[in-house]
């Protein structure tokens, strides 16, 4: 099936910026960086978490710009917004509900 010259541009467009946000962070993840220990530490998933999901997000970041076949494609854009929802979700009620309780606790 022939697309059109504008559709696959939007296509090209969007697999990069999909990409692209899964591939920045890994530099964080796998280097060790100070934020991102902590955010697995507190989360109980250091360091397999930590390390397990940059792998993971870097097999899709790969797949959504290596692969011409549209439904791999789509696949591993689902895995890497699943992510990105699951990294949003732990912040805001994982992470931010310790660290409400750990303000909580302090005497002052």
């Amino acid at each position: 099936m022939e697309h059109s010259k504008a559709f696959t541009i939007a296509s090209w467009a969007l697999r990069l910026i999909a990409a692209v946000i899964l591939l920045q962070t890994l530099f964080f993840k796998f280097s060790g960086a100070r934020e991102s220990v902590y955010i697995f530490s507190t989360l109980g998933l250091e360091p397999w978490g930590r390390i397990g999901s940059g792998v993971v997000e870097l097999i899709a970041g790969i797949v959504i710009v290596a692969n011409p076949d549209i439904g791999y494609a789509t696949l591993a854009i689902l895995v890497g917004i699943g992510f990105i929802i699951n990294g949003i979700g732990l912040g805001a009620l994982g992470w931010g509900l310790h660290e409400a309780r750990r303000e909580a606790s302090r005497p002052g």
